[in-house]
């Protein structure tokens, strides 16, 4: 699942999802550039090899759940 965003607009509001075996060549939830006035919450993400990264943005993200992860879970970056 990919969130494409601007700085200064809101990409909405996602909460209570499940994202199961995500991120075979991908970030199975990825973050690009969102900005702070949008919300994540209450998020798992079972069986990805890279769970979610966030790009850039400054998102509002919280409580989330990383199970089984064969490889990365979390991964922020400030490009």
């Amino acid at each position: 699942m990919r969130v494409e965003g601007d700085p200064g607009q809101s990409s909405g509001i996602m909460r209570y999802f499940r994202i199961e075996y995500g991120g075979d060549d991908d970030a199975a939830l990825r973050l690009n550039n969102v900005d702070v006035s949008t919300t994540i919450e209450y998020v798992q993400v079972y069986k990805a090899d890279l769970a979610v990264e966030a790009r850039g943005g400054n998102v509002h993200l919280s409580h989330l759940v990383v199970t089984e992860s064969d490889g990365t879970s979390l991964e922020f970056d400030d490009d």
